[in-house]
């Protein structure tokens, strides 16, 4: 979040759009993603939506209020210029729109080559060994990994071993 402010605000600035960051980026993670993403049936599973969109939305904004014109050869709100947080606000939400169509048109593209959604079957088993032909490794004492299967067990087992989903460009292992 600070760094779209980096060159334009003081460093108190910096600090207020840091902790606003870091509770927004954090209430939007547990709050809103479980509601939001569930709804609509998206994942996110390392949040990176609230964490950098809405860190990134949060700071430009914020640059427009903190903006010090010794820092950064212009005022912002702090300075009595609020037009500078109307036009990184109108910079937002046109990264937004392009954003949205540009996201929505590549998954219609890729949608149409290979579908973009796993199954259930392979989530549950694990997207490492049904995509991307990585087997689950655990660590032994002495810190060298080891190939494991889903029971625990070092063997393989033939089943899983034909459960693999072949990938454009990958090897079969």
């Amino acid at each position: 979040a600070a760094t779209p402010s980096s060159g334009y605000v003081s460093p108190l600035g910096s600090v207020v759009i840091g902790l606003g960051a870091g509770m927004l980026c954090y209430f939007v993670d547990h709050r809103m993603k479980e509601k939001l993403c569930n709804q609509w049936g998206i994942d996110d599973v390392v949040s990176v939506f609230p964490v950098h969109g809405m860190g990134g939305i949060w700071g430009t904004i914020m640059t427009g209020v903190f903006a010090v014109k010794s820092m950064g050869g212009v005022s912002g709100g702090v300075e009595g210029n609020w037009n500078l947080v109307g036009v990184q606000t109108l910079g937002v939400v046109v990264t937004c729109v392009w954003t949205c169509i540009g996201t929505a048109m590549l998954c219609v593209i890729a949608q149409a080559i290979q579908p973009i959604r796993s199954t259930e079957q392979d989530e549950h088993k694990g997207l490492d060994t049904r995509v991307h032909l990585k087997r689950k490794s655990s660590r032994r004492s002495n810190g060298c990994s080891q190939d494991v299967n889903d029971s625990g067990d070092s063997s393989t087992d033939a089943e899983e071993e034909d459960s693999y989903v072949s990938m454009p460009g990958a090897a079969n292992a």
